[in-house]
């Protein structure tokens, strides 16, 4: 199994990278407490590999560089 790291990747960029060998990853999205939603960016906070499956958890993460 080739290793990928995506951690903090926006979700496009880490799709991309997926892609590029050939793996589909399930996607799980995470929100703040209360249900508030945050304005920002969607991006990579935890990256999984267990039983040949991969698991990336997102969040929207606000993004100053913008």
């Amino acid at each position: 199994m080739e290793s990928i790291d995506v951690l903090g990747l926006p979700i496009e960029e880490a799709l991309k990278k997926f892609k590029t060998i050939g793996i589909l990853p399930q996607i799980v999205e995470t929100k703040p407490l209360r249900g508030q939603t945050t304005d920002g960016v969607a991006r990579v906070v935890r990256q999984e590999h267990s039983h040949n499956q991969w698991r990336i958890t997102i969040c929207n993460v606000p993004d100053d560089y913008r």
